[in-house]
């Protein structure tokens, strides 16, 4: 069995070197939850408010530090 490191490579050397910042979000829809480039499934368009909420949070945090209250 192979240990695992508590401290991962940074998968991308080059992300790394310009120190972006790789996010854990992902949306997945289906071809019907679209008309050609609209967004029509508004279950779709809760989940993708709520990634972009958490993604605002993260690099508002990253940029200001955490908020106090």
């Amino acid at each position: 069995m192979s240990e695992v490191s508590a401290k991962p490579a940074h998968p991308h050397p080059l992300f790394a070197f310009f120190r972006a910042l790789t996010i854990p979000v992902a949306f997945f829809a289906s071809a019907g939850d679209f008309d050609g480039t609209t967004l029509l499934n508004p279950r779709v368009h809760g989940r993708v408010e709520a990634g972009l909420s958490d993604v605002a949070d993260l690099l508002r945090t990253r940029a200001t530090g955490p908020r106090s209250g």
